[in-house]
This record gives structure tokens, C-alpha cells and sequence, in this order.
């Protein structure tokens, strides 16, 4: 009796070990082809210019982060751009009568600039945007898993940054 376990021990052992090490390769072949997936998918929106990235996180340079509820977000669009984003900050001017407290337009960009950080794996896009009230420089560094931060500086604001995620990620 004793023979007999021991010998189905050595059996079974074997076998259970091979097929563990079997399922960690599957999953790591998993992780890597739904990796890749993602990292097409990212490369393929960012490179039509044409896009929407909403804002999950405000971090104003004075205070803690803030973390948003509602759908705020900036869309680019070839030569125009849209933003509906909060603000959180200082103002150093402000028009008599401007009710609108966010960093809100719909103008064309300028100076438009998009490159690839092949060390770091993320895209850089920077442009400049230009109305009657304000003149804003935007830096957008989005990773190659669609997760970004937004940077806007302003002339008559703090700077402020946002957190974010490409929205087609989101679906």
C-alpha cells in the first residue's frame, strides 16, 4: 500500500507541476497578446489626429489632486480643438462679466507638434491655442496604454495638469 502511494505521488507530481507552469505561460501569452492589442489600438488613434481624451483627475499646482465625476474632456480634431475641462487655480485676469470658471474653447491649433518617445513608449503632442480672452500652450504625454496627463499653461492662470485615459479605451 505504501509502494503504491508513493509511486502514484511520483506520477501525479509531475504532472501537476507541468501543467501549472503550462497555465503561467498561456496567461503571460495572454498579457502580452492583449498588450499588444492595446498598444495598436493607441498608435492607430493617436495617429489620425483625431481623438478625445477625458480627464479623470484635476491636479492644480496649489492643493491636493481632485478626482472628477462628471465627463470633462479635451478633443482634438485635425486642426481644431474643443475643451470643457474644471479649474482649479488662480487667475491673474479676468473679463467683467465671464461666467465660464473652466478652461473652455473650441479655436484652431497652432503650432501643432506630435512625436513618438520611442525610450519611454508614450506620445508627445504639444500646440498652442489662441482667443480673445487667453493665449494657452497644451502638452498632451499619452503612454502607449492610452492612459495620459494633460498640461495647460495659460497667461492669465496657474498652470494646471489633468490625468486621463484616450475615451475609445473606455468602450
Amino acid at each position: 500500500m505504501r509502494r503504491l502511494t508513493i509511486l502514484s505521488l511520483v506520477i501525479i507530481f509531475p504532472v501537476l507541476v507541468f501543467s501549472q507552469e503550462q497555465n503561467s505561460l498561456n496567461r503571460k501569452d495572454i498579457r502580452a497578446e492583449k498588450k499588444a492589442k492595446i498598444e495598436a489600438s493607441v498608435k492607430k488613434i493617436v495617429d489620425l489626429d483625431e481623438f478625445i481624451f477625458t480627464v479623470r483627475t484635476a491636479n492644480p499646482m496649489i492643493g491636493p489632486s481632485i478626482n472628477l465625476n462628471a465627463d470633462y474632456q479635451i478633443k482634438l480634431t485635425h486642426d481644431s480643438v474643443y475643451s470643457n475641462l474644471p479649474y482649479f487655480g488662480e487667475a491673474t485676469r479676468i473679463d467683467y462679466g465671464n461666467t465660464e470658471g473652466g478652461i473652455n474653447f473650441k479655436d484652431i491649433m497652432y503650432n501643432f507638434e506630435k512625436k513618438f518617445n520611442s525610450k519611454n513608449s508614450f506620445y508627445e503632442i504639444r500646440f498652442k491655442v489662441i482667443n480673445r480672452n487667453d493665449t494657452y500652450m497644451v502638452s498632451l504625454n499619452i503612454s502607449s496604454s492610452g492612459y495620459g496627463n494633460l498640461k495647460i499653461s495659460s497667461n492669465n492662470r496657474q498652470t494646471i495638469s489633468y490625468d486621463g485615459i484616450l475615451n475609445k479605451l473606455l468602450e
